[in-house]
């Protein structure tokens, strides 16, 4: 059996969870599923069914894995990964978490998270993820077809106001048809500006931790097509506040990037969890839910 094994927390759990856990229950709640794609079922009591997104795994339960993923947390918040075909009884997934973790996260972060599977297990997948994306797992940068016209407006991929870390941030908009070229400019709180980058195409990385202030300070971005005459609708407000500890998975797997998007999410660090999900949905991108929720909050960015 090969499992992939990461450890999200040494010994936090959900206090109720906790105990049914080791009450020795024979339905007690041992993992929740982040995500799963192809051929993938649950067995409860002989009966088999398809397995979805935010279902509780309890003992006495099996896994069926007869071709693809499946991405679980369990109740203490550790993460798992099952990518070999077989069958896999809960109980012996939940003995097969040994070690420790230097990765912690608070109680309520935790819950944050089994709340988010939660709702997840409420919807139709099948149907709500096309809602807002075409394909699912595609990862789209800005509109594909270019706007038109002398004084077109750019409609950054951003929100209005947004809450950022001095690290680095690729930002993209909606291409300008006839545009040579972008002018992206951020100024302070007097207006003064203090960054100015040129791109060729319609995206660009900028390093917010070179700028002069780093901690407590909003800048207003702007892009600019000078050929055309077109700017974007709108000043997008950066606030930068300093680095967060949000106990954040360090490994590079999809479904510890889809924990870090939720908790990145939940903290309002909304561009730092489109980059999670945007990796979930890369690295698995026959997930569902990994790029649904990459799809829905994409779905919140400025429009008009």
């Amino acid at each position: 059996m090969k499992l992939k094994q990461f450890s999200w927390s040494k010994t936090l759990v959900v206090s109720a969870f906790f105990t049914l856990f080791n009450s020795g229950i024979s339905n007690a709640f041992l993992f929740k599923v982040l995500g799963v794609s192809g051929n993938v079922k649950l067995q409860v009591n002989g009966q088999v069914s398809n397995l979805r997104p935010g279902t509780k795994l309890e003992t006495g339960q099996v896994l069926i894995i007869e071709s693809g993923y499946c991405g679980l947390m369990h109740a203490n918040g550790k993460i798992l990964e099952i990518k070999t075909p077989g069958s896999f009884p809960a109980a012996n997934l939940a003995k097969s978490i040994t070690g420790n973790s230097k990765t912690k996260v608070s109680d309520k972060y935790l819950e944050y998270v089994l709340g988010q599977l939660s709702k997840t297990e409420e919807k139709d997948m099948e149907t709500n993820v096309r809602k807002y994306m075409d394909v699912p797992g595609s990862v789209q940068r800005g509109s594909s077809k270019p706007n038109t016209g002398s004084t077109a407006s750019i409609y950054v991929d951003l929100f209005s106001s947004n809450q950022i870390m001095p690290a680095p941030y690729f930002i993209s908009w909606t291409p300008i048809a006839g545009s040579k070229g972008y002018d992206v400019s951020l100024a302070d709180r007097f207006d003064e500006i203090v960054m100015q980058q040129k791109s060729d195409s319609a995206f660009i990385e900028i390093d917010f931790s070179k700028l002069p202030t780093q901690v407590d300070e909003s800048y207003k971005l702007v892009v600019t097509s000078p050929g055309t005459g077109s700017k974007s609708v709108k000043e997008y407000i950066m606030n930068l506040v300093a680095h967060a500890d949000l106990g954040l998975q360090a490994d590079e797997s999809a479904a510890a990037n889809m924990v870090n998007g939720l908790i990145c999410e939940e903290k309002h660090y909304f561009l730092d969890a489109i980059k999670y999900y945007e990796k979930a949905s890369r690295q698995e991108p026959g997930v569902e839910s990994y790029s649904e929720a990459l799809s829905k909050l994409k779905s919140k960015l400025v429009k008009k």
